[in-house]
């Protein structure tokens, strides 16, 4: 893939410039900003993340969608916006079709479940949806024989199918529409980002 030609390559280029400009710190303004913002320290961890990228990209690519995901939905959460509007049910079910059921789950547990806990609490609806999606996630990683555009979409129509029953149970109306909004954004995120994370997982 031409990422693992191009990412190594600048780092790599950034890596030789830094060096270079710590033996000629006055060469210019770039050189001088660069050495003073970054240090020996900072330069090794960049090169132990390239190894680590070119030996494992899938964990790699893995471990930052985790903590994306774990971020974006703590954010939302502090926030209090009512309905879910981060990709994570799409990217849970990409990674599972991709890497299997357990990194699914793992992404699920550390990338929603967690973060939404700890900021916004946990109740019955909570324990349901997420259920849910544990299911959809199992579902994922089973090796059907239809195209992962197809397949995904049959699987967010059914996460939506029953998460409007789970939202039923509320008396919040809210809830209600957020499946109906859940399962548009859901649509338009699984088509943009299908083809992307399967060749980033490839």
């Amino acid at each position: 893939m031409i990422e693992k030609i191009i990412i190594p390559i600048a780092v790599l280029a950034f890596v030789f410039y830094y060096f270079n400009c710590q033996r000629n710190p006055k060469k210019s303004f770039v050189c001088i900003y660069v050495t003073k913002k970054f240090t020996r320290l900072q330069i090794g961890f960049l090169l132990m993340l390239l190894f680590f990228f070119l030996l494992f990209q899938s964990l790699f690519v893995f471990g930052l969608l985790v903590v994306f995901s774990a971020v974006l939905n703590t954010y939302q959460n502090r926030l209090g916006i009512p309905f879910d509007i981060s990709p994570s049910l799409v990217l849970m079910i990409l990674i599972s079709m991709k890497l299997g059921f357990w990194f699914g789950l793992a992404y699920l547990i550390l990338g929603y479940f967690i973060p939404s806990v700890l900021v916004g609490g946990f109740d019955y609806i909570t324990f349901m949806f997420v259920s849910l999606a544990g299911v959809v996630c199992f579902l994922a990683s089973l090796p059907i024989p239809l195209s992962t555009l197809y397949f995904g979409v049959i699987l967010i129509l059914f996460q939506s199918i029953f998460a409007f029953i789970i939202a039923s149970m509320s008396a919040d109306p809210k809830n209600i529409f957020s499946v109906f909004l859940g399962f548009v954004m859901n649509i338009m995120y699984f088509s943009f980002l299908n083809e992307i994370i399967h060749k980033i997982l490839s």
